[in-house]
C-alpha cells in the first residue's frame, strides 16, 4: 500500500489547525490469483476467533469507488494492544494502527486501548484522508487485540509502510507462530495470553 500526499487548503475553527495533507490508500501491482482468505497463514489466524468481540467497520461502506474517501472504525469491549493491518488486492500488507498520529499518550502510540474504546482512523488528529485508488479489487482488513504488549521479536511493518506479496506471506506466518504458539504459555502470567482477531472484506471498484 502506498500513501500519496497532497496539500489541502488551510481552514480555521475554534482551534487553530495546521495545513492538512490528503493521504491516499493506493493499491499497486497485479491482483492475487487466490483469495487472501485462502492463504494458509491468513486462514489459521482467522480461525482463532474473536472472543473479545472486536467490531470492525469501514465508513461509510466497505464498497468504495475510485476516489472515495473512507474511515475505519474499531471498537473493543476489552482493553489490550490493538493492531490494524490492511492487505490489498495485490497482496500488499500495510500497518495502519498504531501510528504516530495517535495523540492520546504513549500507551496509545504502542497500540493500547481501553475497554469500550472506539478508534476511528483517520480522525481529526491525523490531518489527512484515506482515498481509494487503483488497482481495483478485493482487500482485507485485519484487526487483532492482545492483552500483553507486543514483543520485539515479531517484526511488523512501520506505520503506513507497504510490504510486497512475499513479505506479506512471511509476516503472516511469523504472526501465526507468535500468536498461536509462543503465547500458548506465558511464564510471566502462568497461562496462555488472550488475543482476538476479526477481519473485514472490502472492495474498490471504478
Amino acid at each position: 500500500m502506498q500513501y500519496l500526499k497532497h496539500p489541502k487548503p488551510l481552514f480555521s475553527s475554534l482551534l487553530s489547525l495546521i495545513l492538512c495533507l490528503s493521504v491516499t490508500i493506493a493499491y499497486a501491482a497485479e491482483p492475487l490469483t487466490k483469495d487472501i482468505r485462502g492463504w494458509a497463514p491468513t486462514k489459521r489466524l482467522i480461525d482463532h476467533g474473536n472472543k473479545a468481540n472486536l467490531q470492525l467497520r469501514m465508513l461509510p461502506s466497505p464498497f468504495r469507488h475510485l476516489g472515495d474517501t473512507m474511515q475505519i472504525q474499531i471498537t473493543s469491549p476489552e482493553a489490550g494492544y490493538l493492531f490494524l493491518l490492511d492487505i490489498n488486492s495485490a497482496g500488499h500488507l500495510t500497518r495502519i494502527f498504531p501510528n504516530q498520529y495517535t495523540e492520546q499518550g504513549p500507551q496509545m502510540k504502542s497500540g493500547f486501548i481501553k475497554a469500550e474504546q472506539t478508534v476511528i482512523i483517520p480522525d481529526s488528529n491525523y490531518g489527512f484522508d484515506f482515498r481509494a485508488i487503483k488497482p481495483i479489487g478485493k482487500g482485507l482488513l485485519v484487526a487483532f487485540l492482545i492483552e500483553e504488549e507486543f514483543v520485539d521479536g515479531v517484526v511488523l511493518p512501520k506505520e503506513f509502510e507497504s510490504l510486497n506479496r512475499a513479505q506479506t506471506h512471511a509476516t503472516l506466518k511469523q504472526l501465526n507462530h507468535y500468536l498461536n504458539e509462543m503465547l500458548e504459555t506465558d511464564e510471566s502470567i502462568g497461562r496462555s495470553v488472550h488475543w482476538s482477531i476479526t477481519t473485514l472484506d472490502y472492495k474498490i471498484t471504478d
